[in-house]
């Protein structure tokens, strides 16, 4: 199975996100003669040196019902867009160019999405391999978050295919010198992903506390070819009450998608560990239909309940010091 990506760090604008693909659909625009026609409409407009080339990113943001009443997810945000000289730009890697829209000041400035990505966004670069990184924040808390939260919005990744993972490229674009490239760049959003883990009639090995996770899966199979499309996390929970937990995170796509929960009891190493108190048929790695997450294409925030099933199986005992309690 995939390295899930647990973590998206965006301090400041770092994305370390997904594994990358084809998400951009280029139209190549002509050379400087093409500015004196005077009819540019639809295309990137040469760069004034022509030395350099010229990049207009036009964002397509994904068709999602947002929730007027709720800040996080009411469409109302900031755009960041980035052009790096690598796919894999680090927290000290420096962009080539950006921008941001609208201007900030002192109290963040926000504006609707629609309004952001009405027009391109021009970059006028050196010619040769770039990177486009584009992050919109709906969700103005989750700057600098540690987790994957929902209310993020990321351009530049082929999410819809290859899910979330870690350590992934950006799509590199061409850009020839005096020329203008026209790239409609694909913006998708991490809808809310709420769910409740009820404790079902699996008996926990140990004390039944511990970290949980939930992954949204692209098939019911678990294997090597397993693809995360959403992650939901919580440091530490309490199973042994027969009280159902709630754990939010985030889910990117349209789904359908299986979910799988596991309760690290005994706090061990990897994504199913021994002892560990899981959600699906671990015999033959199988999640059940009652764990398939289906929801509307454009639903911003998703809720679901699903239940424990069995334990990773163990050879003799395992000294289980994880606990959620003082």
């Amino acid at each position: 199975m995939q390295k899930l990506l647990p973590y998206l760090f965006l301090a400041p604008w770092i994305v370390a996100a997904c594994d990358g693909g084809a998400p951009f659909e280029a139209v190549e625009t002509g050379s400087s003669n093409d500015a004196e026609k005077g009819d540019l409409t639809g295309s990137c407009p040469p760069p004034t040196d022509p030395t350099k080339a010229a990049l207009c990113l036009k964002l397509q943001p994904e068709a999602i019902d947002f929730v007027a009443d709720d800040e996080r997810f009411d469409g109302l945000g900031v755009l960041h867009v980035a052009i790096f000289d690598l796919a894999r730009p680090g927290p000290t890697d420096a962009p080539l160019d950006d921008k941001t829209v609208p201007s900030q000041a002192v109290t963040p400035v926000t504006k609707p999405l629609p309004e952001l990505v009405a027009e391109p966004l021009r970059f006028e670069l050196a010619p040769g391999t770039v990177y486009a990184r584009a992050v919109f924040l709906d969700h103005l808390a989750a700057f600098g978050a540690t987790k994957l939260k929902p209310g993020i919005w990321l351009g530049g990744f082929d999410l819809e295919t290859k899910g979330l993972r870690e350590d992934a490229p950006l799509v590199p674009i061409e850009i020839e010198a005096g020329k203008g490239r026209l790239v409609e760049v694909e913006l998708l959003a991490l809808r809310r992903m709420e769910i409740t883990v009820a404790r079902g009639r699996a008996t926990p090995a140990g004390d039944g506390e511990g970290p949980l996770l939930v992954v949204a899966l692209d098939a019911p199979k678990i294997d090597d070819e397993s693809r995360a499309f959403g992650v939901a996390t919580e440091d530490c929970v309490d199973l042994t009450r027969m009280k159902p937990v709630t754990v939010e995170g985030a889910v990117v796509g349209k789904g359908p998608y299986w979910l799988a929960a596991v309760l690290n009891d005994f706090g061990q190493e990897g994504i199913w560990p021994v002892g560990a108190l899981v959600s699906f048929d671990r015999k033959n790695m199988q999640i059940a239909k009652a764990n398939e997450l289906t929801y509307e294409p454009t639903a911003y925030s998703i809720e679901k309940t699903i239940a424990m099933t069995a334990v990773m199986p163990m050879v003799g005992g395992l000294d289980d010091q994880v606990s959620c309690r003082d």
